[in-house]
Protein backbone atom coordinates (compact mmCIF):
# COMPACT_ATOMS: atom_id res chain seq x y z
CA UNK A 1 0.00 0.00 0.00
CA UNK A 2 2.54 2.21 0.35
CA UNK A 3 4.03 2.32 -3.18
CA UNK A 4 0.48 2.41 -4.78
CA UNK A 5 -1.45 5.58 -5.07
CA UNK A 6 -4.51 6.16 -2.73
CA UNK A 7 -6.76 5.77 -5.63
CA UNK A 8 -5.36 2.46 -6.55
CA UNK A 9 -7.90 -1.08 -6.70
CA UNK A 10 -6.47 -4.24 -5.62
CA UNK A 11 -7.82 -7.45 -6.91
CA UNK A 12 -6.78 -10.40 -4.79
CA UNK A 13 -7.90 -13.81 -5.98
CA UNK A 14 -7.05 -16.76 -4.18
CA UNK A 15 -8.52 -20.26 -3.83
CA UNK A 16 -9.18 -20.66 -0.22
CA UNK A 17 -12.45 -19.35 1.39
CA UNK A 18 -10.62 -16.12 3.31
CA UNK A 19 -7.49 -14.81 3.67
CA UNK A 20 -4.03 -16.79 5.33
CA UNK A 21 -2.62 -18.85 1.98
CA UNK A 22 -1.39 -22.34 3.36
CA UNK A 23 -2.38 -21.63 6.98
CA UNK A 24 -5.42 -22.82 6.04
CA UNK A 25 -4.78 -25.87 5.11
CA UNK A 26 -1.42 -26.88 7.34
CA UNK A 27 -1.17 -29.69 9.63
CA UNK A 28 -3.48 -28.48 13.20
CA UNK A 29 -0.49 -28.65 14.89
CA UNK A 30 1.60 -27.07 13.36
CA UNK A 31 3.37 -23.61 14.65
CA UNK A 32 5.71 -21.12 13.69
CA UNK A 33 9.23 -21.58 14.38
CA UNK A 34 10.07 -18.46 15.20
CA UNK A 35 8.58 -16.23 18.08
CA UNK A 36 5.33 -14.54 16.48
CA UNK A 37 5.77 -10.72 16.66
CA UNK A 38 8.76 -11.66 14.03
CA UNK A 39 5.64 -12.86 11.55
CA UNK A 40 3.42 -10.43 10.15
CA UNK A 41 2.44 -8.93 6.82
CA UNK A 42 4.36 -5.09 6.72
CA UNK A 43 4.37 -3.75 10.29
CA UNK A 44 0.78 -4.94 10.88
CA UNK A 45 1.13 -5.47 15.12
CA UNK A 46 -0.26 -8.81 16.44
CA UNK A 47 -3.63 -8.17 19.08
CA UNK A 48 -2.59 -11.73 20.26
CA UNK A 49 -0.90 -10.42 24.05
CA UNK A 50 1.28 -13.47 24.25
CA UNK A 51 4.67 -13.36 26.26
CA UNK A 52 7.33 -12.56 23.09
CA UNK A 53 8.94 -15.50 23.11
CA UNK A 54 5.15 -17.35 22.46
CA UNK A 55 5.18 -19.85 18.97
CA UNK A 56 1.97 -18.91 17.22
CA UNK A 57 -0.07 -22.33 16.39
CA UNK A 58 -2.12 -22.72 13.14
CA UNK A 59 -5.25 -20.98 13.77
CA UNK A 60 -3.83 -17.65 15.59
CA UNK A 61 -1.32 -17.61 12.42
CA UNK A 62 -4.16 -17.91 10.54
CA UNK A 63 -6.49 -15.24 12.55
CA UNK A 64 -3.35 -12.93 12.31
CA UNK A 65 -3.45 -13.00 8.69
CA UNK A 66 -6.83 -12.28 8.31
CA UNK A 67 -6.40 -9.31 10.46
CA UNK A 68 -3.72 -7.99 8.51
CA UNK A 69 -6.04 -8.19 5.68
CA UNK A 70 -8.78 -6.72 7.04
CA UNK A 71 -6.33 -3.63 8.30
CA UNK A 72 -5.15 -3.25 4.15
CA UNK A 73 -8.08 -3.12 3.07
CA UNK A 74 -9.06 -0.51 4.93
CA UNK A 75 -5.93 1.26 2.98
CA UNK A 76 -6.98 0.28 0.03
CA UNK A 77 -9.94 -0.56 -2.51
CA UNK A 78 -9.38 -4.15 -2.12
CA UNK A 79 -11.93 -6.37 -3.87
CA UNK A 80 -11.09 -10.45 -2.66
CA UNK A 81 -12.55 -13.31 -4.70
CA UNK A 82 -11.92 -16.06 -2.45
CA UNK A 83 -12.19 -19.43 -3.86
CA UNK A 84 -10.40 -18.53 -7.40
CA UNK A 85 -7.99 -20.21 -9.10
CA UNK A 86 -5.29 -17.93 -11.10
CA UNK A 87 -5.05 -20.27 -14.57
CA UNK A 88 -2.41 -17.66 -16.79
CA UNK A 89 -1.55 -14.58 -17.68
CA UNK A 90 -0.28 -12.89 -20.38
CA UNK A 91 1.05 -9.19 -20.46
CA UNK A 92 2.33 -6.63 -23.16
CA UNK A 93 3.49 -3.30 -23.09
CA UNK A 94 -0.11 -1.66 -21.63
CA UNK A 95 -1.32 -4.23 -19.56
CA UNK A 96 -1.21 -7.92 -17.61
CA UNK A 97 -4.79 -9.81 -18.40
CA UNK A 98 -5.26 -12.38 -15.87
CA UNK A 99 -7.26 -15.95 -16.45
CA UNK A 100 -9.23 -17.07 -13.39
CA UNK A 101 -11.58 -19.53 -12.35
CA UNK A 102 -14.37 -18.55 -10.02
CA UNK A 103 -16.01 -20.84 -7.40
CA UNK A 104 -18.58 -21.77 -10.38
CA UNK A 105 -16.06 -23.45 -12.44
CA UNK A 106 -16.93 -19.71 -14.58
CA UNK A 107 -13.41 -18.21 -16.29
CA UNK A 108 -12.99 -14.49 -16.27
CA UNK A 109 -10.24 -12.56 -17.41
CA UNK A 110 -8.67 -9.40 -15.39
CA UNK A 111 -6.70 -6.63 -17.01
CA UNK A 112 -4.51 -4.99 -14.75
CA UNK A 113 -1.58 -2.44 -14.77
CA UNK A 114 0.41 -4.64 -12.34
CA UNK A 115 0.54 -8.12 -11.61
CA UNK A 116 1.57 -10.03 -8.45
CA UNK A 117 2.07 -14.03 -8.25
CA UNK A 118 2.23 -14.85 -4.71
CA UNK A 119 0.99 -18.16 -5.29
CA UNK A 120 4.30 -19.72 -3.08
CA UNK A 121 5.23 -22.88 -3.81
CA UNK A 122 1.90 -24.46 -3.71
CA UNK A 123 2.75 -26.99 -1.88
CA UNK A 124 0.06 -30.40 -1.74
CA UNK A 125 0.31 -32.66 1.52
CA UNK A 126 1.85 -36.15 0.69
CA UNK A 127 0.08 -39.42 1.20
CA UNK A 128 2.29 -41.83 4.06
CA UNK A 129 4.59 -44.01 2.84
CA UNK A 130 2.60 -47.27 1.50
CA UNK A 131 3.81 -49.61 4.51
CA UNK A 132 1.72 -50.91 7.01
CA UNK A 133 1.46 -54.40 8.60
CA UNK A 134 -0.93 -55.37 12.35
CA UNK A 135 1.75 -52.99 14.25
CA UNK A 136 2.84 -50.37 11.93
CA UNK A 137 0.78 -47.46 10.47
CA UNK A 138 2.34 -44.81 8.24
CA UNK A 139 0.45 -41.57 8.17
CA UNK A 140 0.89 -37.85 7.25
CA UNK A 141 1.11 -35.26 9.47
CA UNK A 142 -2.59 -34.33 8.26
CA UNK A 143 -3.90 -37.58 9.74
CA UNK A 144 -2.15 -37.50 13.44
CA UNK A 145 -4.51 -36.04 15.20
CA UNK A 146 -7.59 -38.85 13.77
CA UNK A 147 -5.06 -41.57 14.55
CA UNK A 148 -5.16 -42.37 17.62
CA UNK A 149 -1.81 -41.63 18.46
CA UNK A 150 -2.09 -38.72 20.34
CA UNK A 151 -4.56 -40.12 22.96
CA UNK A 152 -3.57 -41.20 26.96
CA UNK A 153 -4.01 -44.72 25.88
CA UNK A 154 -1.42 -44.85 23.31
CA UNK A 155 1.77 -46.23 25.08
CA UNK A 156 3.61 -48.08 21.66
CA UNK A 157 6.29 -45.87 20.49
CA UNK A 158 5.91 -43.53 17.85
CA UNK A 159 8.31 -43.81 14.98
CA UNK A 160 8.72 -40.20 13.18
CA UNK A 161 10.75 -39.57 10.00
CA UNK A 162 13.04 -36.52 9.51
CA UNK A 163 14.09 -34.03 11.18
CA UNK A 164 12.58 -30.60 9.36
CA UNK A 165 9.84 -28.49 10.82
CA UNK A 166 6.93 -30.97 10.04
CA UNK A 167 8.63 -33.76 11.96
CA UNK A 168 9.49 -31.41 15.17
CA UNK A 169 5.65 -30.28 15.00
CA UNK A 170 4.92 -33.85 15.01
CA UNK A 171 7.39 -34.92 17.55
CA UNK A 172 5.88 -32.10 20.03
CA UNK A 173 2.26 -32.95 19.39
Amino acid sequence: SRYLPVTARVLVLDKHQQAAGMWNDAYSYVRLHQPYRLFTAGNIAWTLGRERSYLATRDEVAAHLRHCFDVISKRLDVDARWGWECLDHTEDERSIVVSARGPDGEVCSFTADRFIDATGFDVEPIDPLPLASRRVRSISPQQLEDSGLLSDDHTGPVWVIGSGKTAMDTIVA
